[in-house]
C-alpha cells in the first residue's frame, strides 16, 4: 500500500478570503491555488457565517443571489468543514479566536491573515502557524 498523501489545509481570515474573491489583488493567487487543488480551506460554522455576512456588506454591492453563488461555487466546494468547541481567548480581538480554534481543530498547515493582532500572536501560538498573505503566496501559489 502507498503512503497516504497529506492534505494541505489553510484557514483564511475573512479579509484574505474576501480580497481573493472580489478583487484583483495579492490574494487573487490564493483563489487560483485553492481552485486548482493546491490546498483545501478549513472552515468552521462561525467562519462560514462571517464570510457570508461580510460578503453581504453594502460596500461590495453584491445581491443575495451573487453572495450565495460565490459561496456555492468558489468557497464551499473547496472546504473541509470542522467542528470547533471554542476554546480559550487567545487574541486581543475575541472575534479572531474562531480562526485559531478552527486551525487547531483542523490541524491546519497555517492560518493566513493580514490582521496585525493575529500576526503578532504568531510567535506565541506554537500550535498554529500564523502567516501573512505574502508568505502564503510564496509557499502555496508559486
Amino acid at each position: 500500500m502507498g503512503k497516504k498523501e497529506e492534505v494541505t489545509r489553510l484557514v483564511l481570515d475573512t479579509n484574505v478570503l474576501v480580497s481573493a474573491l472580489l478583487f484583483r489583488s495579492e490574494a487573487s493567487a490564493l483563489l487560483d491555488a485553492w481552485r486548482g487543488g493546491r490546498f483545501r480551506l478549513a472552515v468552521s460554522e462561525p467562519i462560514l457565517d462571517e464570510y457570508h455576512r461580510v460578503l453581504e456588506y453594502p460596500k461590495f454591492r453584491l445581491s443575495e443571489r451573487e453572495v450565495s453563488t460565490i459561496m456555492a461555487e468558489f468557497v464551499l466546494p473547496y472546504c473541509d468543514p470542522v467542528r470547533t468547541a471554542g476554546g480559550p481567548r487567545l487574541c486581543s480581538d475575541p472575534d479572531d479566536d474562531k480562526f485559531i480554534h478552527c486551525a487547531l481543530a483542523a490541524r491546519a498547515t497555517a492560518l493566513v491573515t493580514g490582521d496585525r493582532a493575529l500576526l503578532a500572536l504568531g510567535p506565541r501560538c506554537v500550535e498554529v502557524h500564523i502567516i501573512s498573505l505574502s508568505d502564503a503566496r510564496v509557499r502555496y501559489c508559486l
